[in-house]
């Protein structure tokens, strides 16, 4: 089996991209820049998602071991 390893650098840069509009009132973005935003928001998600992905399957491949060995 392959080897699965944990990388944040996806998810280091989504969440970058966010830190410029940390406090920014979402009511006064023109709708060009809120649209980027949920943009970026969405990036952050699907890359936290993939992760979360990763950790679960190894946390369901482990207990499928663990319940043959029982």
């Amino acid at each position: 089996m392959g080897v699965m390893r944990f990388h944040i650098d996806s998810l280091r840069a989504a969440f970058s991209a966010l830190c410029s509009r940390d406090g920014v009132d979402v009511a006064d973005l023109p709708a060009s820049e809120l649209l980027e935003m949920s943009g970026e928001v969405a990036r952050l998600r699907r890359d936290a998602d993939v992760l979360m992905a990763l950790v679960a399957g190894e946390i369901r491949r482990r207990d499928a071991g663990a319940q043959s060995r029982a």
